[in-house]
C-alpha cells in the first residue's frame, strides 16, 4: 500500500478549501448586504453623477479623441524608427528590438480598443430616446464623434498590421478583409512554430483572464442592480459571454482532439 509523503499530508482538500472560499464568499457577501441596508442604500441614486457627465458628452468624445490619436501616432512613428533599426540588426540586436516592437505595438493596441470603449461609454451617458428628443443636436454631434472615432481607430489597426508586414513580408492576410476570421487564419498559418506558440500561450491566458473577470462583472451588474436599479441586462450579457466563452473553448479542444485521432 502506498504511503503518503509529508508534503501530500500538508496538501489542502480540494473540496475543503472549495468550501472555505464559498464560506468566506458568503460571509462578505452578507456583511455587504447588511451594511447597505444599515446605511439605506436602497435610497442612493446616481442623478447627480450622471447630471455631470451628461454635460461633459461631447468635450469627454472630444478629450478621447484628441489623446488615443496623439498616442496612436507616436506609436506608429516609433514602429517606423524600429522597422529602419531592425533591417541591419545583429541576432542579439534584432530580438532586443522585435521585443521593442511588441511592446510599442501593444501600447497601441491598447489604446485604441480602450478609445473604443470609451467612446461607447461617453455615448451611452445619453443614449435615450427621452433624451435624443430635447436634445437632438447634441446626440447628433456625439454620434458624428463616434463614427469619427471608431473610423480613425479601425484605420490605424490596419496601418499598424501594415507596418508590421513591413518589417517582416513574411507575415500574410489582409487586415482590411471583411472577413477577419479569414485573416487572423492567414496571420497565423504565416508565423513561424515560435510565434506560434507565443500566440497560443497569450490566447490561453487571456481565456483565463476572461474567466476570473466574467463572473466578477455579473456581480458587480446585480449589485448595482440592487444599489441603483440598473436592470438585469447587463447580468445576462455578462451571462451570455460567460457560457458563450466557455462553449468555445470546449469546442476547439474536443475539434482538435478529434483531427489528431483522424475521427469525422
Amino acid at each position: 500500500m502506498k504511503t503518503m509523503s509529508k508534503e501530500e499530508k500538508r496538501k489542502p482538500n480540494s473540496y475543503v478549501r472549495f468550501l472555505t472560499i464559498m464560506f468566506w464568499a458568503a460571509l462578505g457577501g452578507g456583511a455587504i448586504g447588511f451594511l447597505m441596508g444599515f446605511v439605506g442604500v436602497d435610497q442612493w441614486n446616481m442623478s447627480i453623477f450622471t447630471k455631470v457627465l451628461s454635460k461633459m458628452q461631447i468635450p469627454l468624445m472630444i478629450l478621447i479623441l484628441g489623446i488615443t490619436v496623439s498616442i496612436s501616432e507616436i506609436v506608429l512613428i516609433k514602429l517606423r524608427k524600429l522597422n529602419l533599426l531592425l533591417e541591419n540588426a545583429e541576432d542579439e540586436e534584432a530580438d532586443r528590438l522585435e521585443y521593442e516592437e511588441e511592446k510599442v505595438g501593444s501600447i497601441g493596441v491598447i489604446v485604441s480598443n480602450l478609445a473604443m470603449v470609451l467612446t461607447l461609454l461617453s455615448l451611452a451617458i445619453n443614449y435615450s430616446s427621452s433624451y435624443v428628443e430635447k436634445h437632438p443636436a447634441i446626440m447628433i454631434v456625439s454620434c458624428i464623434l463616434t463614427v469619427i472615432i471608431f473610423g480613425y481607430q479601425g484605420i490605424w489597426q490596419i496601418r499598424y498590421v501594415k507596418c508590421l508586414q513591413k518589417s517582416n513580408p513574411r507575415l500574410q492576410g489582409d487586415p482590411g478583409c471583411m472577413k477577419q476570421k479569414d485573416f487572423q487564419k492567414a496571420w497565423l498559418s504565416s508565423c513561424d512554430e515560435a510565434e506560434r506558440e507565443l500566440i497560443y500561450q497569450s490566447g490561453y491566458e487571456a481565456y483565463i483572464g476572461i474567466m476570473r473577470i466574467i463572473p466578477m462583472c455579473a456581480v458587480a451588474a446585480m449589485i448595482c442592480h440592487l444599489m441603483w436599479n440598473t436592470g438585469i441586462f447587463a447580468v445576462v450579457i455578462s451571462g451570455i459571454i460567460w457560457i458563450w466563452t466557455t462553449v468555445i473553448y470546449v469546442k476547439s479542444c474536443v475539434s482538435k482532439r478529434r483531427r489528431k485521432i483522424n475521427i469525422e
